[in-house]
């Protein structure tokens, strides 16, 4: 009820409403967990060429008009305000509602936030509060305005099936998987999303990339034929632009990873610089060639390891926890470092891989590598992050 009443009451209403409630601790102490990981996504657009990736090939001009508008809202709380309610002034907003499409905000239900700042203590910290709610209203403005359009577009484009229950559905659902929110597939998974969402740094985008890369759903006859058609197109724009960019940079002299059982598989590799260029998809294609294949080739010495073989040999278990620690939130990867006495790459723990790599911007830590590499030259090198 409370969740419907904010979308007419002013914030600060719900604020007191939901300050009465119990459980306040709990809440404070989820919220606290979720800190780092909003520190760590502010100070850049990463939800441009990360969670709206897949749509943008085969939707151009309606990622330029998204992508565009992030920055006015970045900068201004009135403008943020303002696009989001031009979305729920659109006629078909009820629909959008009725059918699940993942509009968001920066209000006080976390579970109606974008999961990279599924917290509202960040932007209260002093001094970078005001920096860190600015990377939100970006992050959440783009994907908003990204999402209503390609729904309305949907509806335009098949104006026959605008009251087709099932079309409207499987619509919602597409582009809520297309933009990152993929939906908690169990009820058991969805009651226990507070905790995914502590344990996990991304788990609706996990999600999301699982079903995109699901040949299965594509050829689902129960989704809407013309939902598997738009699904298709997608797929199909973003793997061309991909294989396009990576055919570009190989002839302009970069290397280019082509083996599926390393790490650089479908990365632009410039010196020891990497550039991934597929908003994190990569990692499941190559997780699932390493975990059927039994093999894995190392990134940087190209020695190849093999499930039973050798001196303390390899599992399938050690590569699926391998893969999923690379998708651990900020507190659960330290918990893991401090139980193990060494960080993911089997580094000494010091205080900076400890602390500063987790509340420190994603951004400026690529930033900072790339500079010790490369110097001066580094700073315009590590401008795509």
């Amino acid at each position: 009820e409370l969740r419907l009443l904010s979308e007419i009451a002013p914030q600060s209403f719900v604020d007191a409403v939901l300050s009465k409630q119990g459980r306040v601790f709990a809440k404070t102490a989820l919220e606290t967990v979720n800190v780092p990981r909003a520190l760590m996504t502010s100070g850049d657009f990463s939800a441009s060429l990360r969670q709206a990736i897949f749509a943008a090939p085969a939707h151009p001009i309606r990622f330029a008009q998204a992508f565009k508008g992030q920055f006015k809202q970045a900068f201004s709380e009135e403008a943020f305000q303002a696009a989001q309610q031009a979305i729920k002034a659109r006629p078909t907003y009820g629909l959008m509602r009725r059918t699940k499409l993942e509009i968001t905000d920066l209000g006080s239900f976390i579970d109606k936030r974008e999961e990279a700042f599924a917290t509202t203590l960040a932007e209260k910290i002093p001094g970078i509060g005001g920096f860190v709610r600015g990377s939100q209203r970006a992050y959440v403005g783009l994907l908003n305005r990204f999402r209503a359009d390609l729904f309305d577009d949907m509806l335009k484009n098949n104006p026959q099936l605008k009251n087709n229950p099932q079309f409207l559905k499987d619509t919602a659902n597409l582009i809520n998987n297309m933009t990152g929110r993929g939906e908690v597939p169990t009820e058991t998974l969805k009651r226990a999303a507070p905790f995914l969402n502590g344990v996990l740094f991304s788990p609706r985008l996990l999600f999301s990339r699982l079903r995109m890369i699901n040949p299965v759903y594509y050829l689902d006859p129960r989704i809407h034929p013309a939902v598997r058609k738009e699904a298709f197109k997608s797929l199909f724009a973003f793997t061309a632009t991909g294989l396009s960019i990576l055919s570009l940079a190989k002839l302009n002299g970069a290397e280019v990873g082509t083996n599926p059982k390393s790490a650089d598989f479908g990365k632009i590799k410039i010196g020891n610089t990497r550039y991934d260029i597929w908003g994190g998809f990569q990692q499941y294609a190559r997780f699932g060639t390493q975990f059927v294949t039994g093999e894995l080739v190392s990134s940087t010495t190209g020695v190849k390891e093999t499930v039973g073989e050798g001196y303390k040999p390899i599992t399938r278990a050690d590569i699926g926890s391998r893969f999923f620690e690379t998708k651990s939130s900020p507190v659960a990867s330290l918990v893991l470092d401090l139980l193990r006495g060494k960080d993911f790459l089997g580094k000494d723990l010091t205080p900076q891989n400890v602390i500063v790599e987790r509340l420190l911007p994603l951004y400026l830590q690529d930033l900072k590598e790339a500079y010790q590499e490369w110097g001066a030259k580094g700073l315009a090198m590590s401008a795509p992050s």
